[in-house]
């Protein structure tokens, strides 16, 4: 039979095609899925800065399940991808889910895991496959929704997939932003807390390491970076943003309970200006409804302040 190709062409295709290409589904999976799983333990073994986990705390918070626990804590997934980090209740959990550095990302070498599922019970190892840098499958590259989508087909959720980001909370049903004049001396801060309690701040404790709210009892996560943060009423109101618009505002109560999240556009030529959120000022909570300010600011010399806008939600969710 005569080849289209060489052999020694056929050769190098087939390493190249290992090196780069496709998924590396080596391992196995049980006859039947397990279903109605409610949630697991994420453990990693032999990660450190340098070669951090494909399925890490961002995918199996997006997976979904109702929670996962890390490091004697509860992750539970909000509708929008933000997580609330339970430090006072761990949830009892059948299955460990256990990612392993096989190889580093070193040299010519591509980073390689291995994902196991194992009943606790049991201490039996019920699916596993290898994980791979590069690898394609279901047309993408992102090896940590491949991690994912193999544990559901092996531990089938108990609830469906979450909502996406553009949720906007079951009852909120309005909110409004206007300009207002600027203060010409707020300048480019650090995230500020408002009006919490002294044991509440806002740094980079725990896992994983981004900025996550901090209380004695519970942290939360949101699902883009905190700008601010102020407690009112009893309530704790977190605003976050990627760009200058829109901003998202998550509502929890004093016990860490999400109540919901809301985007809100703000108006102006924010992105041409390349303008950042400076401050998150003057929040309160009264009649059920929330109220901020906002202060973005331009780089020059300094960063100067160039626009302030007044959010304002109308909240029915809030007693």
């Amino acid at each position: 039979m005569r080849h289209k190709y060489p052999i020694p062409v056929l050769v190098v295709l087939s390493v190249a095609l290992i090196y780069f290409g496709g998924g590396l589904t080596s391992g196995h999976i049980p006859s039947a899925p397990i279903t109605s799983v409610r949630g697991f333990e994420l453990v990693n073994m032999g990660f450190d800065n340098n070669s951090l986990p494909f399925f890490d705390i961002d995918y199996a918070g997006k997976s979904p399940y109702e929670y996962f626990t890390h490091q004697g804590e509860t992750f539970i997934p909000t509708k929008n991808g933000s997580l609330v980090i339970r430090r006072d209740h761990l949830e009892s959990t059948a299955f460990q889910v256990t990612e392993k550095l096989l190889r580093k990302s070193e040299g010519y070498g591509t980073k390689r895991t291995e994902i196991l599922v194992t009943e606790r019970s049991t201490g039996k190892v019920i699916a596993s496959r290898e994980l791979k840098d590069g690898q394609i499958e279901n047309q993408t590259g992102w090896v940590g929704d491949h991690a994912s989508l193999f544990l559901r087909k092996v531990i089938v959720p108990s609830q469906t997939r979450r909502a996406p980001l553009k949720y906007l909370g079951d009852a909120t049903v309005h909110s409004s932003a206007e300009i207002v004049p600027v203060v010409a001396d707020s300048g480019f801060r650090k995230v500020r807390v408002h009006g919490c309690p002294g044991n509440v701040d806002v740094s980079l404790e725990g896992a994983p390491r981004r900025l996550k709210l901090n209380t004695p009892s519970w942290r939360f996560l949101p699902a883009s970076p905190i700008d601010g943060v102020f407690c009112s009423s009893g309530y704790f109101v977190v605003v976050s943003s990627t760009f200058p618009s829109p901003v998202v505002v998550d509502l929890l109560t004093e016990t860490g309970q999400h109540l919901s999240t809301t985007e809100v556009g703000v108006p102006g030529d924010l992105l041409s200006k390349n303008a950042k959120l400076a401050a998150v000022e003057n929040g309160k909570v009264e009649n059920r409804s929330l109220s901020f300010e906002v202060q973005h600011a331009v780089p020059q010399r300094d960063w100067v302040p160039y626009q302030r806008t007044r959010i304002h939600l109308v909240a029915p969710e809030l007693e």
